[in-house]
């Protein structure tokens, strides 16, 4: 004798798969059932009872109606069917007290105690006796139900299941010594050598025999005439326990092998539980209130440990094994109820092959209950297995029931079930056709099949369509969601006769997560037509914006073959749409240049061109948006592109945005390629290109980074050959993007990104070419630097104090500099820019008061222009250790330089110098002789009064100004100067000065000097106050070269002076009441002019 347990194996969930847009799909897993080890029991003779009748069944579309008749009803008519005929009696147990709390905690604390293993798995006992000294030493002071544990353990650990006995039913020593001595044994075997330890430690243990649905069990017909299985039973504080060590030890496979594989369920495993697999030969054995006989015992349900573990309670069939069709219906209906963490799934067999389409599982969240649909479509003895298992997480769900559905005539109108899982209830989503059906039939020259479901608003779908080698098919389906039906349409196009697999997921909307199977048909395909239709990939967006795919239609695949460069996808939009496109291959990398999506307003359509650069495999993507919307283009459909024979080079796009197109660009050179090449000491490359006259572009380079290559391109229109130039120069080795903007002249607001080239850079010259930032002006002028040289970047360093830009114009262009820091602010006396007419070019000197990054710019205008000059080229300075102070630049202007004149006093400043306790402040020039000098002062843009003192100094031969602010702060200290020959011209300004007057001792004004004073190069010594105390003497000191005669007026008197000698003035006068002038005559003149007048006061 000898009997072992069978087991279902389990099965896994559906895994869930990732979400569509931007990326391909995961392929998910769905329910693969291994063929679980299900047995037939016992065909009854007797005609079954149905356990739900009429009454309670109105409506087979409304579950709910039907599970509340069963789980409401207080007479519940399976109970009452089952009562009535002696068939079933409720299941109690004995002694209710045996699994108290503190039982249980033992029990779980003994199997959880991993010392124990470990020690047991230790032991090497050579005779009975060692292992039972071994037993006593490790439970000494322990309690029965740890000692038990370590007999149960040892037993489970070391004793195999004898295969060879059971299926020849040759059964060897099946005494302790004799199993013990072989570590093999059946049952009985495993039974004996328990009972024998037990009595060895003097335990209370009897032996028990009777009958088991395990292994074989299905086969059988009708009862068994004999027992065929033996465990045990063990009295612990006067209550009595059941342990079952053979199947605690492992189970037998369907390949007829046994698994050792501890189960610690059937240690003290309750009565109430073991009852469903165990029928002992003496009924006080099963410890129960009410024993049960061995018919109820064969017509109650095969249960495994999962179902108790899991908390399961089948409500319909009540206890029983068997299950019919429901009244009229084709399908029977299995009902159990579960906790709120507990999943299920099942399955239907026949003849140990799942029937398709043949069960649905359906959870009804009020009741917490599972309503298993079965729908047989042939007649027979069928399996229905339930399996379980807790928790949402991945995993394998285990066989918890097993039931039979035995079906004698073939139903009037068989339906099936597609394959759902949970989620296809919990989304609430509705198949509106095909119905009662999994399988959808494509015959005869159709080409596809739908399904069309309903959801609600907060859920979307996909689809997919796999054959029978769990291949998906490329262009095998199109789901998209009909906004004008109100429901979702899954198109599936087979490719070739053959089983397919329809799958349909879904997710929630505002899931971040994946989509998860929901549904699944079989489809049945049958000369499909060749070539079979299929379908590009296109998401819900190319539904919901109306695109239309003009070429190529019904397929999804594209052939480049022998020579041709690209191919073409043609789309219709509304207005409102825009485009983009990409090309990836088949490792999921963007091709570069692979692809160029513009909107042709010829002929009102999308061209999307795809230039594969290799033979292979590649996606054709198409991206869409509403050109209202602010956010990221979203994938809208999807082509394969099969390249063969590609040429070489292969054909690349640049990078082109609508406005290219929309302006009318034209690439000149480089031709049919998006990539340039920069090698060998190569300094930059170039792109030429033809416009408009009503466009003009700008040009950027960037690297890898997005960081901007600071001039790193020149971009101008050539007047000469009516074409844009456009040079991009890489500072080092590496991939860079040559950008070109493009905008309409007329167009007031940004430069838009047009085309893009990527640069690939090898091997550089140092220090490379870099272009100073010019503007379209600087070629229409035709300006031409001289120095520095293919550079941007001036330096300057270690004490150098600036730097200097030499340009070469036509003589009717002037230039303006400036010098601005980083933060944009402008360097005062940071820039001195004018002609030098020895050279014939532009000088252009800056200096940067502190070290840092600074802008050198050089505006330009034509010198008939009377408007603003313009931005012309701009360099970066870089500034390090510039001394202190650093040198700076008083404003000039170029009347400065074509009088050739020279700053004396204050050298290399644009800051005149304020002595401390001084009235005034000093600056000097030399200047050629035929030009005469005048002077200003100004504070807070105001000219100041008789403070300003311009004279020739003829000792030094320079002009000396004075400046006497009257207050202190900031002073702008003006000169002016024009040639004597151009005396009825006025004074031009020629340099400005800032004066800080930080403490002033006391203002003084200068005396009013005439015209003829600067004329004629005199100069005051005394007194430089131009007003004088009356009744004072005051001595007069002047030089006043070349004169016939010099006189002073006093009071209006004439005073004849001797103290005149050309060229110096000395005398002293008195003064009176009002002011006194001095006189000079020159050559044959008989009249006298005035030079120089003081105030009285």
């Amino acid at each position: 004798m000898g009997c072992q347990r069978s087991r279902v194996a389990p099965v896994k969930e559906p895994i869930p798969v990732k979400h569509p847009v931007p990326d391909a799909i995961p392929q998910p897993t769905t329910p693969s059932i291994t063929n679980p080890n299900d047995s037939e029991q016992k065909k009854k003779k007797k005609k079954r009872t149905n356990s739900l009748t009429n009454e309670h069944i109105q409506n087979v579309d409304d579950n709910q109606q039907l599970v509340n008749s069963l789980v409401n009803t207080q007479k519940n008519p399976i109970i009452d069917t089952v009562a009535n005929d002696n068939d079933f009696v409720e299941i109690e147990v004995a002694d209710p007290q045996a699994f108290n709390n503190s039982f249980i905690q033992q029990r779980q604390q003994a199997i959880n105690n991993q010392s124990y293993r470990l020690t047991i798995q230790s032991w090497r006992p050579n005779s009975l006796e060692q292992l039972v000294n071994a037993v006593k030493s490790l439970s000494e002071n322990k309690s029965l139900v740890d000692c038990h544990w370590i007999m149960f353990y040892w037993i489970a650990y070391n004793i195999e299941y004898d295969t060879v006995s059971y299926f020849s039913k040759n059964y060897k020593d099946q005494t302790a010594e004799g199993v013990f001595r072989t570590k093999k044994g059946v049952c009985a075997g495993y039974a004996n050598i328990y009972k024998y330890l037990c009595d060895q430690l003097n335990i209370p243990c009897e032996k028990i025999s009777g009958y088991s649905k395990g292994y074989g069990f299905d086969e059988r017909e009708g009862a068994p005439d004999e027992t065929d299985h033996a465990w045990n039973a063990v009295e612990i504080d006067h209550h009595w326990y059941l342990v079952e060590s053979t199947w605690g030890a492992g189970h037998l496979t369907e390949q007829k092998t046994f698994q050792h594989k501890l189960d610690s369920y059937y240690f003290f495993a309750r009565p109430n539980e073991m009852i469903y697999h165990h029928l002992p030969e003496n009924d006080k054995w099963q410890l129960l209130r009410k024993s049960i006989n061995m018919k109820q015992y064969l017509q109650m349900p095969k249960i495994h440990p999962i179902y108790f573990q899991l908390n399961l309670d089948l409500i319909s069939p009540r206890n029983q094994a068997y299950v019919d069709l429901l009244p009229d219906k084709s399908y029977a209906l299995v009902l159990i109820r579960v906790p709120s963490d507990v999943r299920l799934i099942a399955n239907l067999k026949l003849h140990k092959q799942n029937i398709e389409g043949g069960h649905r599982v359906v959870f009804d969240n009020k009741k917490q209950m599972y309503c298993c649909y079965f729908a047989p479509n042939t007649i027979g003895k069928h399996e229905i297995t339930i399996y379980g298992k807790r928790g949402d997480t991945e995993g394998e769900y285990s066989g918890a029931l097993e039931l039979t559905l035995n079906v004698n005539e073939i139903p009037k109108n068989p339906i099936s079930f597609p394959e759902t899982w949970q989620i296809f209830f919990d989304l609430n989503l509705n198949v509106i056709s095909p119905e009662n059906t999994h399988l959808l039939k494509v015959y005869n020259g159709q080409t596809h099949t739908e399904v069309q479901i309903q959801t609600p608003n907060t859920v979307e779908l996909l689809g997919r369509l796999v054959n029978i080698h769990g291949e998906k098919i490329q262009g095998g389906h199109e789901v998209f969601y009909d906004r004008h039906k109100n429901l979702w349409r899954c198109k599936f196009a087979p490719n070739c006769n053959g089983i397919f697999d329809a799958e349909i997921l879904a997710k929630k909307k505002t899931d971040t997560g994946h989509y998860t199977s929901a549904l699944k048909f079989k489809v049945e395909a049958k000369n499909i037509p060749t070539p079979p239709l299929s379908y590009p990939k296109a998401w819900q967006i190319f539904f919901d914006l109306n695109l239309n795919v003009i070429s190529p239609k019904n397929t999804h695949l594209i052939k480049v073959h022998n020579g041709q460069t690209h191919t073409e996808v043609q789309i219709q939009t509304p207005n409102t749409v825009e485009l983009l496109g990409r090309l990836v291959d088949i490792h999921g990398e963007k091709i570069q240049g692979g692809h160029e999506v513009f909107y042709d307003r010829h002929k009102n359509l999308w061209r999307c061109k795809f230039a594969p650069n290799h033979d292979g495999m590649f996606d054709a993507e198409i991206l869409a948006k509403k050109k209202t919307d602010t956010g990221h283009y979203t994938s809208a459909v999807t082509f394969k592109i099969e390249a063969k024979n590609i040429p070489t080079p292969p054909l690349s796009y640049p990078k082109a945005s609508q406005i290219f197109f929309d302006l009318n660009l034209n690439v000149i050179s480089p031709k049919n390629t998006y990539l340039i090449k920069v090698h060998n000491g190569q300094t930059h490359a170039e792109i030429l290109i033809q416009t408009p006259n009503t466009v003009e572009l700008l040009g950027r380079l960037v690297n890898i980074h997005g960081e901007k290559i600071q001039d790193g391109h020149e971009t101008f229109y050539d007047r000469h050959k009516n074409l844009w130039r456009c040079k991009f120069a890489p500072n080092h080795d590496g991939m860079f993007d040559a950008e070109i903007l493009a905008k309409k002249k007329t167009d007031t607001g940004l430069y838009a990104s047009a085309v893009t080239f990527k640069i690939e850079a090898k091997n550089i010259p140092t220090p490379p070419l870099s272009y100073p930032q010019a503007s379209q002006i600087f070629f229409d002028l035709n300006l031409n630097i001289i120095s520095p040289k293919n550079t941007h970047l001036l330096k300057v360093y270690n004490g150098q104090t600036h730097t200097e830009v030499q340009i070469q114009t036509p003589n009717t262009v002037e230039l303006l500099g400036r010098l601005v820091n980083i933060h944009g602010e402008k360097i005062q006396g940071g820039h001195e820019t004018f002609y030098d007419r020895h050279k014939n070019f532009w000088r252009c000197k800056f200096a940067p008061n502190c070290n840092g990054i600074f802008d050198a710019e050089i505006l330009a205008k034509k010198k008939t222009d009377t408007g603003h000059y313009t931005y012309a080229v701009t360099f970066k300075i870089e500034a390090k250790n510039i001394p202190t102070p650093p040198l700076s630049y008083p404003q000039t202007w170029p009347l400065f330089y074509e009088l050739d004149l020279k700053i004396e006093t204050p050298r290399h400043r644009s800051t005149a110098v304020w002595p401390e306790n001084a009235s005034f402040s000093e600056i000097r020039m030399s200047a050629p002789n035929d030009v005469e000098f005048s002077c200003g002062i100004e504070f807070n843009g105001n000219k100041e009064e008789s403070c300003t003192l311009a004279q020739f100094d003829n000792n030094k031969q320079q002009w000396q100004f004075l400046f006497a602010p009257q207050r202190t702060g900031l002073h702008k200290l003006i000169v002016y100067a024009r040639r004597l020959s151009d005396f009825q011209t006025s004074y031009g300004a020629v340099a400005e000065f800032d004066l800080n007057v930080t403490k002033l001792r006391k203002p003084i004004k200068f005396p009013l000097t005439y015209a003829k004073f600067p004329t004629y190069k005199c100069r005051i010594y005394e007194p430089l106050h131009g007003v004088l105390k009356k009744d004072a003497v005051v001595p007069i000191h002047c030089v006043i070269p070349g004169a016939t005669a010099v006189d002073l007026q006093v009071d209006s008197n004439w005073i004849k002076t001797n103290g005149y000698e050309d060229p110096i003035l000395k005398t002293e006068i008195t003064v009176g009441s009002k002011d006194v002038t001095i006189y000079a005559k020159y050559g044959q003149n008989t009249s006298y002019d005035g030079l120089v007048r003081y105030s009285v006061e």
